[in-house]
């Protein structure tokens, strides 16, 4: 029984990060920042088709790859609860983490003049 709803949390987990990059997609910047470094700066980039979706991707494969490796192994009766419970805690957290990369990445690619008049800054490409 803990097998099933561990692949109902996935199979909801997966479709929310779908439609989480379906609705930030017209958003995102092209190409996506991927990869952040510690000083919150994109350093990696995807193509926009690429990026918004592959964390839902990988999350795909992680499940895929856990319902046939548990069918695989001979020891698949004593372990597959626990196993299937881990590969569920993996696939929601790439879903907690790709959503939130495409949130900033849409946070970061706002037009520049739009954020340095919300700070009551001047902007340098303005003319006077």
């Amino acid at each position: 029984m803990k097998t099933r709803i561990a692949h109902v949390v996935n199979a909801v987990a997966i479709v929310a990060a779908v439609g989480i990059a379906g609705a930030l997609y017209s958003k995102l910047p092209d190409p996506v920042p991927t990869h952040w470094n510690f000083q919150g700066q994109p350093d990696g980039f995807t193509p926009k088709p690429l990026g918004a979706f592959l964390g839902p991707a990988v999350m795909t494969g992680v499940w895929l790859l856990s319902l046939f490796t548990s069918r695989a192994s001979a020891r698949a009766a004593t372990r597959r609860g626990p196993a299937v419970l881990v590969h569920t805690l993996v696939i929601v957290i790439i879903g907690v983490v790709s959503s939130a990369s495409l949130l900033a990445a849409v946070k970061q690619s706002a037009p520049a003049g739009s954020l340095v008049r919300a700070h009551g800054m001047k902007d340098v490409s303005e003319e006077d």
